[in-house]
């Protein structure tokens, strides 16, 4: 394959481009670069690159057509339905991922919501079971009260009996031994 050395100015008056896109279209086809003795840089540009037609002023150059990074000069009306295409499908992306966030956010209100319910019954529970402990504690209280009005009252009527008892004792006739009759060595059936 035949190359021509030439500066990236060169290169660009040859195809009738810019600087810039001569630069970019040398990188992008790996064309060897060596220094010259001027401190510019020299592409070994392919002879029949060089042998292809100038691009038209408004024409979209580009030296190979699977490749749309071509160089641009002039009119970009060719590259207008491209980019039309590439924005309709980011927006299309765009609304398929707002979709998405709504779907999640819909979800996560409902996680929400039941944890909200749920954090709402525990704080019922624990009122009821707060409400209860209170009752507990007052019919505990109260069995203390009864217990030791129950005990008190044990004590008062054994104290009671007692003195009974002893009065009863202080009362107490003696018993006249058991009378037999005539007959008393005969015993009663």
């Amino acid at each position: 394959m035949d190359t021509k050395l030439l500066t990236y100015a060169e290169l660009a008056e040859a195809l009738g481009i810019t600087p810039a896109s001569a630069k970019r279209l040398a990188i992008r086809r790996g064309w060897p670069k060596t220094p010259g003795n001027d401190g510019k840089a020299r592409v070994a540009v392919p002879v029949e690159r060089l042998q292809a037609p100038k691009a038209a002023a408004g024409d979209v150059t580009d030296d190979d057509p699977d490749d749309a990074a071509g160089d641009v000069t002039g009119d970009v009306t060719g590259v207008i339905p491209i980019l039309e295409r590439h924005i309709s499908r980011l927006e299309g992306e765009i609304e398929a991922l707002r979709e998405e966030r709504e779907a999640e956010r819909g979800r996560a209100r409902e996680e929400v919501d039941a944890l909200k319910a749920e954090r709402d019954a525990e704080r019922l529970r624990v009122s009821q079971v707060e409400a209860l402990n209170a009752v507990l504690e007052a019919e505990r209280k109260r069995l203390e009260q009864i217990g030791a009005a129950e005990s008190q009252r044990v004590e008062d009527l054994k104290a009671e009996r007692d003195r009974w008892a002893a009065q009863a004792e202080r009362l107490a006739v003696p018993t006249p031994p058991e009378r037999r009759g005539l007959f008393g060595w005969l015993r009663r059936a």
